[in-house]
């Protein structure tokens, strides 16, 4: 029997972490991260990262922070958009079938399936009627990724909806930046509730063993990126250690190595 996640309400957001505390100890995450991602590559073991969350909650930053030491070779992003009409015709996991990580791959989604039963029900693309069969199905799709030896991460940024609409008033601001204001931004900050609704029933329905949710609290963006880091160091590690893969002589990519000491760490 699984332990469900909480509401939305129940998460801390008060937690602070200045800018330099981060930024002294991000190179050592970063170096962390790349070991036990090369470790995960020689091992064979593939990762899948889901990154779900308010608009505006630092989603891609943490992305960033998070494949910079990262060798290329052994990692892809994948960003996720609405379905178009053609795969409409198709079944609708199928997309992200493909996109499955090989052995010793690591595969970032930023946003996924679970637009389905998120943005797509809040415009009604999805109906009520629909999302038990939908959730039947995401809980089906990814315990096949979890029993074929899938390490699957998912997080879901969370943020107040007074910080959520500081940010995006700074995104219309920016002309470079403003692009991303879709009509799913827009429906979000017009009915916050139906969203927060929406999301909650997501975290329940489809928390199972190996594939809970982390609920980031992304307020403050340094305490945001900190927890993905935690998350997902701790879900490899967790299979490198039953694969007898973790040892003390670090394993990173010489790159990262030499990134770090440059930057004096």
């Amino acid at each position: 029997m699984r332990t469900r996640p909480g509401p939305l309400d129940d998460i801390d957001l008060e937690r602070k972490l200045s800018k330099h505390e981060y930024e002294e100890v991000l190179p050592d995450l970063q170096l962390k991260l790349a070991d036990r991602a090369t470790r995960a590559r020689v091992s064979g073991v593939a990762t899948a990262v889901v990154f779900e969350g308010w608009f505006g909650s630092g989603k891609g930053d943490a992305i960033t922070d998070l494949t910079q030491w990262l060798d290329a070779r052994g990692f892809k992003v994948h960003w996720i958009g609405r379905q178009t009409r053609h795969g409409e015709a198709t079944p609708w996991l199928r997309r992200f079938a493909r996109r499955e990580p090989a052995n010793g791959q690591l595969a970032l989604f930023e946003r996924s399936w679970y637009l389905r039963v998120t943005d797509d029900y809040l415009d009604g693309s999805t109906t009520k009627k629909e999302l038990p069969k939908l959730f039947r199905e995401i809980r089906w799709f990814e315990r096949l990724w979890i029993d074929g030896g899938v390490v699957l991460v998912k997080l879901f940024f969370h943020l107040s909806k007074a910080e959520q609409r500081k940010r995006v008033q700074l995104r219309k601001e920016d002309p470079t930046g403003r692009w991303v204001l879709d009509r799913d931004v827009k429906a979000q900050l017009a009915d916050h509730k139906g969203y927060k609704e929406a999301v909650e029933r997501m975290l329940v329905e489809t928390h199972a063993p190996g594939a809970e949710w982390h609920v980031i609290p992304a307020e403050d963006p340094e305490v945001a990126r900190l927890e993905v880091f935690k998350a997902v160091m701790s879900a490899m590690e967790a299979r490198l250690g039953q694969l007898g893969a973790l040892g003390d002589a670090p394993r990173a990519p010489p790159r990262a190595a030499a990134r770090r000491r440059k930057a004096g760490a």
